[in-house]
């Protein structure tokens, strides 16, 4: 379940079960490990990178349709005036 929440996939999770089902050596089963945690937080890193500039895009856009709005709301009053 642990493997889950980093958010490994089941083929991940069968590869480390694997690892310490058929070796003996401890640190190959960590130095393993911890190269799946590594690579796991590069992409988390870069996902949310991600997410940041597309949040910023979102921002930006919903900032511009706001203003359009607003605007569109101001001539409507000067014409009924």
């Amino acid at each position: 379940m642990r493997g889950k929440r980093l958010g490994f996939s089941l083929s991940d999770i069968r590869e480390l079960f694997e690892l310490y089902d058929l070796s003996k050596d401890e640190h190959k089963q960590v130095e393993e490990f911890l190269g799946k945690l590594e690579k796991r937080r590069t992409l988390l890193e870069q996902q949310r990178e991600d997410i940041e500039v597309m949040l910023a895009e979102i921002n930006f856009f919903a900032t511009q349709c706001r203003r359009v709005l607003a605007g569109g709301n101001d001539e409507k009053k000067e014409r009924l005036a």
